[in-house]
């Protein structure tokens, strides 16, 4: 399962900090609490708070005056972080969302796999239609894997199973190379299979 939390709670006190600032809430050239009172408003730790300031600082956002305090010196740039912050947000969330799609597809190859093996031993193999084609050395799949030539979607034919030098490999992943010679048994009826030798 992968996690949804994808921005540091620094990073969120730093969003909220900037959004009040480009609001107006807290006027430039205002004082912020110390990073003791802050930490307690806001229920993190002072390094917590600390790393956040710095992250405006960064940005022209605040400053930090040695033994006087923290001063708002900028609205413009709390709008340039807000932006940003937004920005890397879908960045990080797109990133989240693919790494989702990842991890579903290894999950339904595994229990495909699962599957088709106890089919198998069951002697049960195939309780549904499914034929058999050989790539022929000139066929334009060659070199390609299923993942590329976007098999099923371009035949409606689910390939559960392949055969090289007479070795037979279950439920292949999606990144699998298709090879000359190899032998693909395909889910489908006669409709399906004479798309496929039309495909290949």
């Amino acid at each position: 399962m992968i996690a949804k939390s994808n921005i540091a709670r620094y990073e969120n006190i730093a969003y909220q900090i900037a959004s009040k600032i480009y609001q107006g809430d807290i006027p430039i050239n205002t004082k912020l609490s110390g990073r003791t009172l802050l930490s307690s408003e806001y229920n993190v730790s002072s390094e917590t708070i600390r790393r956040a300031i710095q992250s405006l600082v960064k940005y022209g956002v605040v400053k930090v005056k040695e033994q006087s305090g923290i001063y708002v010196i900028s609205s413009e740039r709390a709008k340039v972080f807000l932006d940003d912050f937004e920005v890397k947000k879908a960045k990080k969330n797109q990133k989240l969302e693919l790494l989702q799609l990842i991890e579903d597809e290894r999950r339904i190859h595994t229990k495909m796999d699962k599957i088709i093996k106890t089919l198998v031993q069951t002697n049960e193999l195939f309780p549904f239609d499914y034929f058999k084609v050989k790539v022929k050395q000139d066929s334009k799949v060659v070199n390609q894997s299923i993942k590329e030539l976007e098999f099923y979607k371009q035949t409606g034919g689910l390939i559960i199973a392949y055969e090289i030098d007479h070795i037979m490999y279950q439920v292949p992943s999606p990144d699998t190379i298709i090879k000359e010679k190899m032998v693909l048994y395909i889910m489908g009826d006669l409709s399906i299979k004479k798309k496929v030798e039309q495909f290949i």
